[in-house]
């Protein structure tokens, strides 16, 4: 019987495919890709401007609070936020939420008044002032016993509220009787009643001349608005420029000595001198922008577009647009936490509040991923995977072996 040489065999081996693992591998690196494709597509460079030195602001995260979150403050010697709950029709119970900044949990909730709007820390006295809307009051809480201390009567529907730290006092915007109430920080009680325009909203303090500013939205239907200048020192109007269509917010930018108000009908941002108290520029800006808060790290002012879902970040050099954050349903008010670089945002019919990084050295980050459109995630994840599915298919295709 014959010996038969054997060679090798001519058959096919059946196709190995690559991993699984690389399927993942490769997908997880083109999402990353993808991401910092997107990311440097939405760098802020302002029109007419240079990108800076800083990381995009994007959102970080969410906290649920109460029903219909509207004011909102930071106490940063606790590293608290506090927010106004108006609560839910017809009876606008109102409480106040308390969470930390550290890991974003509530850690108390204190009823005040009916439909409370905005709200107004002061760190010398460790008082947290809340405007009533529905109740025509302002409540004290005591940060430290987290209750309400007191109860001062104001004038008709108080809506908005700022702290004076130059005198120690409290300045409420009462909508309805068209006035100002004063309050020491130090008795809790009324001290001056200040007549200004027609439905006083927002209200700041200018820092840099003791002047506090009141948006006045206006009469309907034209909502011409302007904005009362109080001196401090006399509780008198001194001047009252004229203004956008039905203004809402007023910020302070305490690097320029500029006054930011919102207008919400005309939907932009009126720019005025503290010095003389004139308009210099208007900034066009989303539908109804309402609340606004002063970031002096970025020297940006970042604004609550209501109907829009998103914030406006402003530059408060160049006076434009630099980026818009999608948050949550009908933003309306911000506050700044300066030791963690973050914005928070209250969202009225989402019930929580949106937490940005505002892009400074000492934001805790987050993923840009957070600050994505719902389209966006949409359009990156389907091209993620095709894309990551034809590299693991070349992949298969060249580790095939014959």
């Amino acid at each position: 019987m014959g010996t038969t040489s054997e060679g090798p065999s001519t058959a096919r081996q059946p196709a190995r495919v690559a991993s699984p693992v690389a399927l993942i591998v490769a997908i997880a690196v083109i999402c990353a890709a993808g991401e910092g494709i997107l990311y440097a597509n939405i760098s802020r460079t302002p029109t007419g401007g240079t990108s800076r030195a800083l990381s995009d602001p994007h959102v970080v995260s969410g906290v649920a609070v109460g029903a219909f979150p509207t004011g909102i403050a930071f106490d940063a010697a606790n590293g608290e936020v506090f927010v106004a709950d108006s609560g839910a029709a017809p009876h606008l119970y109102g409480n106040v939420t308390v969470f930390s900044d550290r890991n974003d949990t509530v850690v108390a909730t204190i009823p005040v008044g009916r439909d409370p709007a905005e709200v107004a820390f002061d760190p010398e006295s460790g008082d947290l002032y809340v405007a009533n809307l529905a109740s025509n009051s302002t409540s004290v809480i005591s940060v430290s016993a987290e209750a309400v201390i007191k109860t001062v009567e104001c004038g008709t529907y108080p809506f908005g509220v700022a702290y004076d730290s130059g005198r120690g006092e409290i300045f409420v915007s009462n909508e309805g009787s068209r006035n100002v109430t004063v309050l020491s920080d130090r008795s809790n009680s009324v001290v001056a009643s200040i007549a200004v325009g027609h439905k006083p909203l927002g209200i700041a303090y200018d820092s840099n001349n003791n002047e506090v500013y009141v948006a006045n939205a206006g009469v309907s239907p034209y909502f011409n608005g302007t904005v009362s200048v109080i001196s401090d020192r006399g509780n008198d109007v001194i001047a009252t420029p004229s203004v956008g269509s039905y203004p809402d917010a007023v910020v302070f930018d305490t690097s320029s000595g500029e006054l930011f108000v919102s207008n919400q009908v005309s939907s932009d941002v009126s720019v005025l001198s503290d010095l003389s108290n004139d308009v210099v520029v208007n900034i066009p800006v989303g539908v109804q922008p309402e609340g606004m808060v002063f970031d002096p790290v970025t020297g940006d002012v970042f604004l609550a577009d209501f109907f829009d879902n998103n914030v406006s970040v402003i530059s408060g050099t160049s006076h434009t647009v630099l980026e818009k954050l999608w948050v949550g349903g009908g933003p309306e008010n911000l506050a700044y936490d300066g030791a963690r670089g973050e914005i928070f945002v209250t969202n009225l019919y989402s019930g929580n509040v949106s937490i940005l990084s505002d892009g400074s050295p000492t934001s805790t980050g987050g993923s840009l991923w957070a600050s994505l459109h719902p389209y966006e995630y949409a359009i990156l994840v389907v091209l993620s995977i095709a894309i990551g599915v034809s590299l693991g298919l070349l992949i298969a295709r060249a580790t095939r072996r014959v």
